[in-house]
């Protein structure tokens, strides 16, 4: 019992229940079945390390949650029907939450990847880096571009090994593609529509990482 009370704590903590995985798979399947509801999601949304190759995540991928429970910062969250309907359950990288290390400051490989029971999520061969996607800035939404104001947030977020943000003379932040490897850092750290972003609503920043 108390073993069974400890794996529903963690997945509270996760904020998803095996219950809500199982019941987001098999909506899917049944609103496809019934409605013939569009099966791609409305905007490409962002893997875990080792989940790029969309077509073996959705082959391998069983919606079991144990990728997102064992994420030391939160950053995965399943894939909501409303996103879409094939992809309902299976794990995304919400930056929103928090942004992506790799689990270099929890032990140096991906905890998701380890957890993963199926093979859903695989790293690449040795020497190869994870690359979870390519942060892009919207210059309309970015204050420094659109009114010339100082903001250095993405700036001083991006991690150093990286380097990926550079800066022009007149403080405009700009994305170097070869660098950079979406870890979502300066999505978490835009500011948000509240706070005095340009953004039109509150789940869009300036600056957001596109899955390859």
């Amino acid at each position: 019992m108390l073993a069974m009370a400890g794996e529903e704590e963690k997945q509270r903590g996760s904020g998803v229940s095996r219950r809500q995985l199982c019941a987001a798979a098999c909506a899917g399947a049944a609103a496809i079945g019934l409605f013939g509801l569009k099966a791609l999601p409305a905007q490409a949304l962002v893997r875990p390390p080792g989940g790029q190759d969309a077509e073996r995540l959705m082959a391998r991928c069983i919606r079991c949650g144990r990728c997102i429970m064992s994420c030391p910062w939160r950053v995965l969250r399943a894939e909501a029907l409303s996103e879409g309907v094939i992809g309902a359950g299976l794990p995304v990288a919400d930056f929103s939450r928090n942004w992506c290390d790799f689990c270099a400051s929890a032990g140096g490989a991906p905890r998701c990847v380890a957890a993963c029971p199926t093979g859903a999520l695989e790293l690449p061969p040795d020497g190869e880096s994870v690359v979870l996607g390519i942060a892009e800035i919207v210059p309309e939404w970015c204050l420094p571009w659109a009114t010339g104001e100082r903001c250095k947030r993405c700036y001083r977020v991006c991690p150093s090994q990286y380097r990926a943000i550079k800066r022009d003379k007149q403080g405009r932040p700009s994305v170097d593609p070869e660098k950079c490897v979406g870890c979502g850092s300066c999505q978490k750290a835009c500011l948000k529509p509240e706070d005095g972003s340009l953004a039109p609503s509150a789940n869009l920043r300036a600056i957001m990482v596109r899955p390859l």
